[in-house]
């Protein structure tokens, strides 16, 4: 049986939205902090093997209840799941992420909340044993 993990992720920084007019400087900043958030928090959680087909599933938790593009929010976590991806050791090309179309209920400071599924292998049978 493959264990899921839950990752609780901060509120993305405004910086990383496509929409951003920031300088390149404050955006790489941003980048560079989101994906070592992402790190950190995915080694707490005990994601440290090489999981490079798995399934990330997405919940989005408002800061506030002001509008938001719930079509920006992918672009927004990148870096965030580029740093799950280096605490699994493995490139995040494989990963099947799940984005919702809109945004859940509102949480104090925002968070959004990371389900990792590792997908099951299927090993066919090669012989017997005795």
């Amino acid at each position: 049986m493959s264990r899921e993990y839950l990752i609780r992720l901060p509120w993305p920084a405004k910086e990383l939205s496509s929409n951003s007019r920031a300088h390149w400087g404050v955006k790489s900043r941003a980048t560079k902090a989101a994906r070592y958030a992402g790190k950190v928090l995915a080694l707490e959680m005990g994601v440290n093997m090489p999981m490079p087909d798995a399934e990330l599933r997405f919940s989005y938790h408002p800061p506030t209840r002001a509008r938001r593009d719930a079509q920006n929010m992918p672009h927004m976590l990148k870096a965030s799941i580029d740093g799950i991806a280096d605490a699994m050791g493995c490139d995040d090309h494989g990963f099947r992420c799940v984005f919702p179309p809109e945004f859940s209920d509102v949480t104090k400071g925002g968070c959004v909340l990371c389900h990792i599924v590792p997908r099951a292998v299927i090993i066919p049978l090669k012989g017997y044993i005795s």
